[in-house]
C-alpha cells in the first residue's frame, strides 16, 4: 500500500481482518479493540494516518470506526452476502435460490442464516465482490420508491440484476468532503432510470450523473480491485497465517 507508514499498513489489515471475521454491525471501538496494540498516541496517528487516507471513517461523538471501505459497520440498505464455487465464502453453505426462507416459529418468512455484509453505497457493495475476490449477491432498496433492487455479481460481472432496468446515481461532490457523509449517502441503486429522475428532482440533487450497472461495476473494480488499496491489504491479509506483530 504506497505512501502508508507500515505501521499503520499493519494497524489497517488488523482493522480489516476484525471486519471480515466478526458478526455484521459488530462495533469497532478502537480504545477497547486496539489498546494493547500499541500506546494510545500512536493508535491515534496511525488513526488519523487512515481516515486521511479515506480508508477508515470514525464517529466524532463516540470514535467508533463506524466505516471501513468498503464496509460499514452500521446498518444501511445494501446488503452483501459473499459465494465462491456456488457456496458462501465464509460458512460453506450452498447459495440460496432464494433471500427469504420460512421462520421456524411459522411467523412468517426470515432471512437465512448467512454471513452478510453491510456496504457504504451502491458503487462499495459492487467493489467487495473485487476485495474479497468473491461472487456476491447485494440486495438494496430504491430510495425512491422503496422497492427491492437485487443483483449477483459473478466472476467479476454482472450476472442477475431485478428489476433488469435499476441503474446507479453517482454523487460528485466539489472540493473536499468526507465520502461516509457527503457521497456515500446518495450513491444508491434505483429500480429504473425514470425513479431516478423523479428522486433527483424530490431532493434537490444535482451534481453526479446516471451509471448503468456495467459501469458501476468498472468504478467500482478501479476502487477496489487487486492494484487497490483496499484490494492489496485484502490480498495480503488471506495470504498472512503469522498474527501482526506490533512494536511496543
Amino acid at each position: 500500500m504506497p505512501n502508508l507508514k507500515p505501521e499503520a499498513r499493519s494497524l489497517y489489515q488488523h482493522i480489516l481482518s476484525f471486519i471480515v471475521a466478526s458478526p455484521r454491525g459488530a462495533k469497532l471501538r478502537p480504545k477497547l479493540l486496539l489498546k494493547n496494540i500499541m500506546p494510545a498516541e500512536r493508535l491515534r496517528k496511525c488513526l488519523d494516518e487512515l481516515e486521511s487516507r479515506n480508508l477508515i471513517y470514525r464517529d466524532k461523538n463516540s470514535d467508533e470506526i463506524v466505516a471501513v471501505y468498503p464496509f460499514s459497520l452500521l446498518p444501511t440498505s445494501h446488503e452483501v452476502t459473499l459465494y465462491r464455487n456456488g457456496k458462501n465464502a465464509w460458512t460453506g453453505e450452498d447459495k440460496p435460490v432464494g433471500l427469504r426462507v420460512k421462520s421456524r416459529r411459522g411467523r412468517g418468512p426470515t432471512r437465512a442464516r448467512q454471513k452478510t455484509f453491510y456496504a457504504m453505497c451502491a458503487i462499495d457493495s459492487m467493489g467487495i465482490s473485487f476485495a474479497l475476490d468473491a461472487d456476491v449477491l447485494i440486495c438494496s432498496r430504491c430510495p425512491f420508491c422503496n422497492a427491492r433492487i437485487k443483483i449477483e455479481i459473478t466472476n467479476r460481472a454482472v450476472s442477475f440484476a431485478e428489476p433488469p432496468r435499476c441503474c446507479v446515481w453517482y454523487q460528485i461532490v466539489e472540493g473536499e468532503c468526507i465520502s461516509a457523509v457527503n457521497k456515500c449517502p446518495w450513491i444508491n441503486f434505483f429500480c429504473s432510470t425514470e425513479h431516478l429522475v423523479a428522486w433527483r428532482s424530490r431532493e434537490g440533487v444535482k451534481l453526479g450523473h446516471r451509471m448503468s450497472l456495467a459501469q458501476a461495476l468498472d468504478r467500482a473494480e478501479e476502487v477496489f480491485g487487486p492494484r487497490s488499496m483496499v484490494g492489496r491489504a485484502l490480498r495480503a491479509l488471506r495470504r498472512r497465517t503469522e498474527p501482526v506483530i506490533f512494536r511496543t
